[in-house]
């Protein structure tokens, strides 16, 4: 466990607080008594602030006496998931380029804004994404993420087990089809897709330095996604999974070793 995936705990957090922090934008102060009327969809409808003089035969009341976790809408959380990635990324690049540049390594700005240029680029994207997830459903899922599956898992398995020339190539296509194939069945399912890119990167992380941690902390954390999706929970839980996975982080790694000079 080296000084540099020790350094994981700082995305991780900072993903964390952030989504706690927006979370607070899907709970609503308390408002009191109101009454509510069927409409003729079916639908409750506020008529006015107290049911005095409606028939108890159509009115309902609620009574609340604090703060209301309001059920959040799946458009709620995409952007609340949108601004906390991007937010985090932001934060991750300063935080590594002033780490580096400490350390005498420091990143040249070419490749820095080469970085910032393909986050930016790949959370754009996520956007259109939800989007069409939003519309056609399971329709662009069996028309477009089946398909990149199937690719990806046909290029990922020639490559790993023919050894002919091209196989790096192969294994490159498959990881790429794969990524793309995950986000699109996620937006398809109404997913965060900035929610499945950091599942995406914690398994990046977890097989670059074999880390069992950070493994299961990917696997915690998808499961949080998926069943919490569509409600304040889906920002809640899953921000303090990744709050826990950061002091795991920090629990379990060693610090590095000054070399005997």
């Amino acid at each position: 466990m080296t000084g540099e995936r020790r350094n994981v705990w700082f995305p991780l957090a900072v993903l964390g607080f952030v989504l706690l922090g927006l979370a607070t934008w899907l709970v609503d102060d308390d408002y009191g008594w109101f009454a509510y009327r069927p409409s003729p969809d079916g639908a409750l409808t506020a008529v006015q602030h107290s049911y005095g003089g409606l028939g108890s035969n159509y009115a309902v009341a609620i009574d609340t006496t604090g703060p209301v976790l309001r059920g959040a809408r799946w458009d709620d959380l995409a952007v609340l998931w949108l601004v906390a990635v991007s937010v985090t990324s932001v934060a991750s690049v300063v935080f590594y380029a002033v780490r580096a540049h400490r350390a005498g390594r420091a990143i040249g700005w070419r490749k820095l804004t080469g970085i910032v240029l393909a986050g930016a680029v790949v959370l754009a994207l996520s956007v259109p994404l939800m989007g069409f997830g939003a519309s056609w459903g399971m329709t662009m899922a069996t028309a477009v993420g089946l398909p990149l599956l199937v690719l990806g898992l046909c290029a990922a398995g020639w490559g790993y087990f023919e050894n002919a020339r091209g196989h790096r190539a192969a294994l490159v296509i498959g990881a790429v089809c794969l990524s793309l194939a995950v986000l699109v069945l996620a937006a398809a399912v109404t997913v965060p897709v900035p929610a499945v890119l950091v599942v995406l990167a914690l398994a990046v992380f977890a097989w670059r330095w074999r880390d069992l941690v950070l493994a299961v902390l990917a696997v915690i954390f998808l499961g949080a996604v998926l069943v919490f999706s569509g409600e304040v929970l889906g920002a809640l839980v899953p921000a303090a999974v990744l709050l826990a996975g950061a002091i795991a982080v920090l629990l379990t790694a060693r610090r590095p070793t000054a070399q005997p000079g």
